[in-house]
């Protein structure tokens, strides 16, 4: 039977006790995701107005919509509100 040096064991014990996202350095996905969001908006705000993005961006249909429950958007985060 192999047997893991002490080093390891205490490693292990140190990195499940405490926070092993501040230990490895890593920002949590959802802020990394807002953090990405507000770049991309910065980005198309810079954009001129005749870029598709753009223009997709400040798109609003006219009409009706379909019946049921509406679709969430990527737009409907609190940090991309126009």
């Amino acid at each position: 039977m192999r047997q893991d040096s002490p080093g390891v064991a205490s490693l292990v014990f140190r990195l499940q006790g405490g926070n092993i996202m501040q230990e490895l350095q890593i920002e949590p996905i959802m802020q990394f995701i807002s953090k990405y969001q507000l770049q991309w908006k910065d980005h198309l705000e810079r954009m001129d107005r005749c870029r598709i993005p753009k223009a997709l961006f400040h798109y609003h249909p006219h009409g009706k919509s379909s019946l049921g429950r509406p679709k969430k958007r990527w737009t409907e985060n609190s940090s991309l509100r126009p």
